[in-house]
């Protein structure tokens, strides 16, 4: 079906192909969502992970660099975000999908937005959840229209 050669019946299999989308396949719809917003997260995870800086400790020291970045996955080494963001609790307060990312390593804001040094002088802080933001919000809307395509196709064709 073209825009020039669209005749009633068409219109009214669209009409019908798009009730069906909101009422009889509502959940449907809704784990599509649920998909979307695993997807944003899927991508602010991989923003914000390679942003996020690693101790670096002598051997001598037993101690390994790693667990702020660690953090943003509850403590696991994760080798496939989205695998992991795809794990990840989806809940909804109204019409919006909510997935809560959160680094529970106590030093992590002071990563974020600098410090104190013990010598009294200022830490610069390095802002990677911040940057990482920012690049989601511009690249997700490029990622939510492929998926509301590909969805269309599927069930509209």
């Amino acid at each position: 079906m073209s825009l020039g050669e669209a005749d009633a019946g068409d219109l009214k299999r669209l009409q019908k192909q798009l009730h069906d989308l909101t009422d009889g396949q509502g959940m449907e719809l809704e784990k599509f969502y649920e998909s979307c917003a695993k997807n944003i997260a899927a991508l602010l995870l991989s923003q914000v992970i390679p942003r996020t800086p690693a101790g670096v400790y002598p051997p001598s020291s037993g101690k390994t660099g790693g667990t702020l970045r660690r953090g943003w996955t509850g403590g696991k080494d994760i080798r496939n975000i989205t695998a992991y963001a795809n794990r990840l609790h989806v809940r909804k307060e109204g019409s919006t999908y909510v997935i809560e990312i959160t680094n529970p390593v106590f030093y992590g804001p002071y990563v974020e937005y600098g410090h104190r040094a013990v010598n009294g002088k200022w830490v610069k802080g390095r802002m990677m959840l911040q940057e990482a933001e920012l690049e989601t919000q511009n690249k997700a809307p490029a990622l939510l229209e492929k998926k509301i395509e590909q969805f269309l196709k599927r069930h509209i064709g």
